[in-house]
C-alpha cells in the first residue's frame, strides 16, 4: 500500500517538475494565459517596408487574414531560431488566449505613465533603460506612448521588462487577433 503512494506522488511531481511554464501578457493590468500554437507563426512583414525573406522550404502558408499571413513550419524550430527569424522578418509565433482565439505580437507597444511625468523625463527613462520612444499617442486623459519592440516573443520579453519600472502604470503589446467570418 505504502508502494502505491510512493508511485503516485513521484508520478504527480514528475508531471508537475516537466510542465512548461505558463505564458502570459498583460492587458493594461490585466494578465492573460496564452498557449502557443505548435509550429504556427503570423507573417506581418507584407504590412511593413521590409521584404519577405521567409525560406519556403522552412514555412508553407496555410491561410492570409488581410496583409498577414499564417505559416506553417515545416520542421520544429528552437526558440533561438525563431527569435532569428522575428528578427529578420515580422514574424511571430502565433498563441491560442483563454477564450480560444488566436493571436499574435506584430511588435511594438503601447505603455502609460502617471499624467506628472512629462515627455522629458519619459526620454530620459527610455534612455536610461534602452527602449525607444516612437511617439506619444493623442489622449488627452491618458499619459500614453507607443514604444518600439520586436515581434512575436520578443514583444512580450520587452514588455515584462518595462512593466516592472516603478514609473509605469501599466504596458500593452500590440495584439493581432485572427477573426473566423461566418
Amino acid at each position: 500500500m505504502k508502494l502505491q503512494h510512493f508511485f503516485c506522488i513521484y508520478v504527480l511531481l514528475g508531471v508537475s517538475l516537466i510542465a512548461k511554464p505558463a505564458l502570459y501578457y498583460y492587458d493594461g493590468t490585466n494578465k492573460r494565459e496564452i498557449t502557443p500554437e505548435n509550429g504556427i507563426y503570423a507573417d506581418f512583414s507584407a504590412s511593413s517596408s521590409r521584404k519577405n525573406q521567409i525560406d519556403p522550404n522552412q514555412f508553407k502558408e496555410i491561410s492570409q487574414q488581410g496583409k498577414v499571413k499564417l505559416l506553417q513550419a515545416r520542421k520544429t524550430l528552437q526558440q533561438s531560431q525563431t527569435l532569428q527569424l522575428s528578427r529578420k522578418n515580422k514574424l511571430s509565433p502565433v498563441f491560442r488566449d483563454v477564450y480560444g482565439r488566436n493571436i499574435a505580437f506584430p511588435g511594438n507597444l503601447i505603455v502609460y505613465f502617471p499624467k506628472k511625468y512629462s515627455y522629458k523625463n519619459i526620454q530620459q527613462l527610455a534612455k536610461k533603460h534602452n527602449f525607444q520612444i516612437l511617439r506619444k499617442l493623442p489622449m488627452r486623459i491618458r499619459n500614453a506612448y507607443l514604444i518600439a519592440s520586436e515581434p512575436g516573443m520578443k514583444a512580450l520579453e520587452t514588455a515584462a521588462k518595462i512593466r516592472k519600472l516603478p514609473q509605469v502604470i501599466s504596458v500593452s503589446p500590440s495584439v493581432w487577433t485572427k477573426i473566423n467570418m461566418r
